[in-house]
């Protein structure tokens, strides 16, 4: 545009200039009128030099403009890789939950904040039976339905949802008590039990709250109980 606007500029004074020339070069024309010639002239030419001053001003405004949104779009571009990446390594492929990686660093984290939280170990049961007799994909449907209960779940208590590996799932939080956590963790189960499904469904759980700096031992607690509901609910349950 500022070429455009250049361009016109110099081709309106040639010609004003040219009529000025001519009616200079007429040997008839009074020194007045010559004089005003001359002074309209070097009007022209200053508006010329004007007209320089400003184009290459207004050009490099849309230079350094360009380069701006050049810059803009790279670092959008490299923010969407770097999300990419962070969702490669923090998210698990099959249910779409965050993984074991992402677990333990947010456990770190928390204590970091030294509050306590409360802590669900949880297990898929029957899961190798079921990959056994009706095949992986049944297996994986499992597991996706699982975290789908256990996000709504998560999502309304407002605590963190992580696929531990395998068919163990994590949840923490230090925004809610224990009875709280174990109660929504019983209606997933009628959930899973009252879905339509060719085999029983289930999970068990171990619900812990403690001081974060000790989250070793509480992921242990937690574990520990898992397997006794698990012995208390199912495996009783899988013999009669």
């Amino acid at each position: 545009k500022s070429l455009v606007f250049y361009t016109w500029t110099e081709v309106f004074i040639y010609l004003f200039l040219m009529i000025q020339l001519l009616a200079y070069s007429q040997s008839g024309n009074e020194m007045g009128i010559k004089t005003w010639g001359i002074k309209s002239a070097v009007f022209s030419i200053f508006v010329l030099v004007i007209t320089i001053i400003y184009s290459l001003r207004v050009a490099s405004l849309h230079y350094y403009m360009e380069k701006q949104h050049e810059i803009r779009s790279r670092l959008i571009l490299e923010k969407q890789d770097i999300n990419k990446l962070w969702k490669l390594a923090y998210t698990d492929m099959l249910t779409g939950l965050n993984n074991r990686q992402l677990f333990e660093k947010r456990l770190e984290e928390y204590a970091g904040y030294g509050s306590c939280i409360t802590l669900s170990f949880m297990d898929v049961n029957g899961l190798k039976a079921t990959n056994d007799q009706f095949g992986h994909l049944e297996g994986d449907a499992y597991l996706i339905d699982v975290s789908r209960i256990l996000s709504e779940i998560s999502g309304r208590l407002n605590m963190d949802l992580f696929r531990y590996g395998g068919d163990e799932f994590v949840m923490m939080g230090n925004g809610v008590n224990g009875q709280e956590l174990a109660a929504a963790l019983e209606q997933a189960n009628e959930q899973l039990k009252s879905g339509p499904a060719r085999y029983p469904r289930s999970i068990s759980y171990g619900v812990v709250r403690g001081d974060c700096t000790e989250y070793p031992s509480l992921i242990a607690e937690a574990d520990h109980q898992m397997y006794r509901y698990k012995l208390k609910h199912y495996e009783r349950t899988a013999r009669s």
